[in-house]
């Protein structure tokens, strides 16, 4: 899940890349786009989870500020719907909305509903681990000094009690991967509710995307002091744009628009923003 970026200014509101749009795109044989560009509007799926939608008026989200970069580019307003995954996917393979982000992990089984873009986001199942769980590691200068760089490197004797959010591919991932089967789960609301019960000794391990944890060591740097990030690579998840099937006109130019946003930097500018994504914080 991750490498990243944003720029809230009339540039940044502006046009992608060298050849910026100076007035509306040719719809071509794209029925949606020609809606789009005659209507003003284009329908935008988010889902409020932070730190893509935050409900603060400098810093909105960077799904937020994504969506209406788009718009920006394509000459129209954004009009944003908020939804929870199962009903972003249901409303773009049915067209109501003109696209998704939200936050949505592009899977075989959605990918036969909607059609996603290249990743704009790529992250991996992170965490944050109470250090007095850390074992005491030998004074020898022989002995080898454990690293726990990524989950798979988490090898602590004893059960383990592990938050995560409920209903989550971090969650399915836990219970799937029998490397964590001596793990406690324990499942919460939302990500803040984990790091509630983290700071008061009630768990032992947050397991969140990186992006998250990332975005919560940017907001508060002392959690370094009691908890060690842990945000190498698990596995690579893709956030990527959801659009309705059969438009493959559409599909390729909101594809484009991406590609050339990681390109460019913009991503990166948005995600620098929200999330600590330069500080050693192993």
């Amino acid at each position: 899940m991750l490498r990243h970026s944003f720029l809230i200014s009339a540039v940044f509101f502006g046009v992608f890349s060298s050849s910026q749009l100076l007035s509306a795109p040719e719809p071509g044989s794209s029925l949606r786009l020609k809606r789009i560009v005659q209507t003003g509007v284009i329908k935008i799926g988010l889902q409020k989870i932070q730190p893509l939608y935050l409900e603060e008026e400098s810093r909105p989200g960077i799904d937020v500020e994504l969506a209406h970069r788009i718009a920006a580019d394509l000459g129209v307003k954004a009009e944003i719907v908020i939804g929870t995954p199962e009903e972003l996917i249901e409303r773009v393979t049915k067209g109501t909305i003109d696209l998704s982000l939200g936050g949505l992990s592009s899977t075989v089984n959605r990918g036969l509903q909607v059609r996603f873009t290249g990743p704009y986001i790529l992250v991996t199942p992170a965490g944050l681990l109470n250090r007095l769980k850390i074992p005491e590691e030998s004074a020898s200068i022989d002995f080898p000094k454990r690293q726990i760089n990524s989950l798979r490197d988490i090898q602590i004797p004893g059960k383990l009690v592990v938050g995560v959010r409920a209903g989550s591919t971090n969650e399915q991932i836990l219970k799937a991967d029998a490397k964590f089967s001596t793990f406690h789960i324990e499942t919460f609301a939302t990500n803040l509710d984990i790091l509630t019960a983290l700071d008061k000794n009630q768990i032992d391990l947050l397991v969140a995307d990186d992006i998250w944890i990332r975005s919560a060591l940017k907001n508060r740097p002392d959690i370094v002091s009691r908890f060690q990030p842990i945000l190498g690579p698990y596995s690579e998840e893709h956030l990527s744009i959801a659009v309705p099937p059969g438009d493959a006109e559409y599909w390729m130019l909101i594809d484009f628009m991406v590609k050339e946003y990681r390109r460019t930097g913009v991503i990166t500018q948005i995600l620098e923003r929200y999330i600590d994504v330069t500080r050693d914080v192993r």
